[in-house]
């Protein structure tokens, strides 16, 4: 058998990315501090670039309507304080706390005492004004506030909105799980006894060993005193929105976050004293950045367009989240952004990675407004709020009798009409990292 080695002609279809596309999805799957780093990096390695002079304008004047209700709120811009300063720290800490509020299922003055109460938590997370000071501002009854108090005492970080460091204490030993009652009533009861010193008083006021003294002590060396801490490191990793949703009259405005990122454009005057030259190796090199220095600025109005049409999409679907809160987040997957834009999915996924969004509810992460549809009866919801839900049952039930999941679901139908599966409730709340009923039983 002889074998014949020849050469046949083939066509086949195969995708190659031009270096102009390839540089447009670089730039597109940037988040903003990645971005100026790029533009940076561009203008010092391409010669035809340059950086436009700076005009004097203040971003934040236009932004006229900022909050609900179409009232603008003062805002640390406004007092000369690095706004990626406010972020990081105050910003942090607040819509932290506000987007657990909202989760919260409280009434509409609910709300309106408790984001007068984060608002009034100083930099290490205590509530540096009486509950009798509140009721008098906000015009409710003195219960009410300590109801949403004892409502915030609940959010993470554990130990938010205590008063003092007792009551920052006490908060975070009634979170954990196999404490015993006597040393909450040792901390309750001989606080001042603690701060002292003084076993001995404290052994025979409570009529406990020196040794369960010490395993009190030590405990409370692990709580955290100052609980709002972790949002003013200054290692703490700071986020810079990509967008920013601001409601004008009774619309909502999209605008892309360029503060403070460089303008470029090409460098025509560099470009003149070049192209006269003899030199073609000179010609032909300039010729190369002039390209490269195109596609770049091609990339980054390409770029803008995308981000702008799904920001403006992502309004369209979620308003009414802009408007009142995460109660009212519509379930969102990135095929009703796309078919919106004219976008194809694969570039929705990749312009909304890791960029963030600044809206009157607060700073997000562009993935959080996309989530699944859960539900196939007449009421239908976004997984998160599901999520929601069976968190706070589950916060809810009696501990030597915990919810089944198959009860979940029940509960889930009966007080909000969701039609949804036993097996959903159980991924859901593995999801959550809550065991199973039968793990969380535990006797009283």
């Amino acid at each position: 058998m002889v074998l014949e080695i020849k050469q046949e002609p083939k066509l086949t279809q195969q995708l190659l990315l031009t270096p102009q596309l390839q540089l447009a999805i670089k730039l597109l799957q940037l988040n903003r501090l990645e971005l100026e780093n790029a533009i940076r990096e561009e203008l010092n390695q391409n010669p035809l670039l340059e950086e436009e002079p700076k005009e004097e304008e203040v971003l934040w004047e236009s932004l006229s309507g900022w909050g609900k209700g179409g009232s603008r709120k003062k805002d640390p811009f406004e007092e000369g304080k690095p706004w990626e300063e406010e972020v990081r720290g105050k910003l942090g800490l607040r819509e932290h706390l506000l987007w657990q509020l909202r989760m919260s299922f409280l009434d509409e003055e609910g709300m309106r005492i408790g984001d007068f109460l984060i608002g009034n938590l100083d930099e290490d997370g205590y509530l540096r004004i009486s509950v009798e000071e509140a009721s008098e501002v906000l015009g409710v009854s003195v219960e009410k506030v300590k109801e949403v108090l004892e409502v915030i005492q609940t959010f993470d970080p554990p130990g938010i909105g205590a008063r003092d460091l007792k009551e920052c204490l006490l908060i975070q030993l009634r979170q954990k799980e196999g404490i015993e009652p006597l040393f909450i009533r040792i901390v309750e009861e001989g606080f001042e006894e603690i701060l002292k010193g003084n076993l001995n008083i404290l052994s025979s006021r409570f009529n406990v060993s020196k040794e369960k003294l010490q395993e009190l002590l030590k405990l409370l060396k692990t709580l955290e005193t100052k609980p709002g801490r972790e949002f003013f490191e200054v290692s703490t990793l700071y986020v810079i929105p990509d967008l920013i949703i601001y409601k004008k009259d009774d619309n909502y405005e999209v605008i892309l976050n360029d503060e403070g990122l460089p303008r470029l454009r090409i460098n025509r005057e560099y470009l003149r004293q070049f192209q006269d030259k003899e030199d073609h190796s000179l010609k032909s090199y300039l010729k190369q950045k002039l390209k490269e220095a195109q596609w770049f600025l091609r990339g980054l109005e390409q770029r803008q367009k995308t981000l702008e049409k799904i920001g403006k999409s992502i309004v369209k679907f979620q308003r009414d989240f802009l408007e009142k809160g995460i109660q009212y987040l519509k379930p969102l997957v990135l095929k009703d952004v796309a078919l919106d834009t004219g976008l194809h999915e694969s570039t929705v996924s990749r312009a909304i990675a890791g960029k963030y969004a600044l809206t009157p509810q607060g700073l997000f992460e562009l993935k959080f407004f996309f989530s699944s549809k859960v539900g196939d009866g007449l009421v239908e919801m976004s997984s998160r709020q599901v999520k929601k839900l069976i968190e706070d049952l589950i916060a809810q039930e009696n501990p030597s009798s915990p919810l089944s999941d198959q009860e979940i679901a029940k509960i889930l139908k009966h007080n909000y009409g969701l039609s949804i599966a036993r097996r959903t409730v159980t991924k859901y709340r593995e999801a959550l990292g809550i065991p199973s009923s039968k793990e969380r039983r535990r006797e009283l």
